[in-house]
C-alpha cells in the first residue's frame, strides 16, 4: 500500500500546509463569512457588492469545486473514475488511500500541484494532486499541463477525498457570475 508521498516508488515532495477556508471577516450586523465560500454563495447584497471585483481563481479553492469520492463513478472491480471521460482512475484501499493509479490506460505519474511550474518528462502521464486549500488558479494550471486531466484531492492524512474536472471549474466560475 502506498500513500501519495510514496506511490509507485516515486519520491513526491511533502506538500506545504495550506488554509482550508480563507480568512474570516466581519460584515455589518456581526455576521462572519469565510473568504473562499462567500465567492460562490454571497449571503446578501452587501457581500455580493463587496466581492464583485474579486478574481474567483485566486479566492476559490479546490475544496469549493471538487466532486467528492461518493459522487464519482465506481467499477465492480474496485476502481474509481476521476472524470466522466474515463481518462483517470484510482484503486483505493479500505482507508481511501490509493494503491494503484492509471491515466489513459497507463501507470500514472504523481505530480503535486505545488510543482505545476516545473517541466514534465514527455512520455509521462501526469496526475496532479492537491490539498483542499489549493487555489483554483493552481488547479487550472495543473489541468492545462495535464491536457485537461482531472486533479485529485487528498486530505492531510493522504486519503483520496475527491476530484476536480474542467467542468467543475467552469461551473464554479460561471455560477459566480450569475
Amino acid at each position: 500500500m502506498f500513500g501519495i508521498r510514496g506511490f509507485a516508488g516515486q519520491g513526491i515532495a511533502q506538500p506545504q500546509s495550506v488554509d482550508h477556508g480563507g480568512d474570516a471577516f466581519s460584515q455589518p450586523g456581526g455576521a462572519r463569512a469565510r473568504g473562499s465560500g462567500i465567492a460562490l454563495r454571497p449571503a446578501n447584497d452587501y457581500v455580493r457588492e463587496f466581492i464583485v471585483n474579486v478574481n474567483p481563481l485566486s479566492v476559490l479553492t479546490a475544496w469549493n469545486v471538487m466532486r467528492s469520492l461518493h459522487e464519482l463513478e465506481k467499477t465492480a472491480d474496485g476502481w474509481v473514475w476521476l472524470d466522466s471521460r474515463k481518462t483517470t482512475r484510482f484503486k483505493l484501499d479500505k482507508n481511501q488511500k490509493v494503491i494503484a493509479a492509471e491515466r489513459d490506460k497507463k501507470k500514472a505519474t504523481w505530480v503535486p500541484c505545488a510543482d505545476v511550474e516545473k517541466p514534465i518528462p514527455p512520455d509521462t502521464r501526469p496526475v496532479y494532486w492537491a490539498r483542499p486549500g489549493t487555489t483554483l488558479k493552481i488547479v487550472m494550471l495543473a489541468m492545462h499541463n495535464a491536457d485537461t486531466a482531472p486533479v485529485a484531492l487528498f486530505d492531510d492524512d493522504e486519503r483520496f477525498v475527491g476530484a476536480i474536472g474542467v467542468r467543475n471549474v467552469l461551473q464554479a466560475v460561471l455560477k459566480r457570475s450569475d
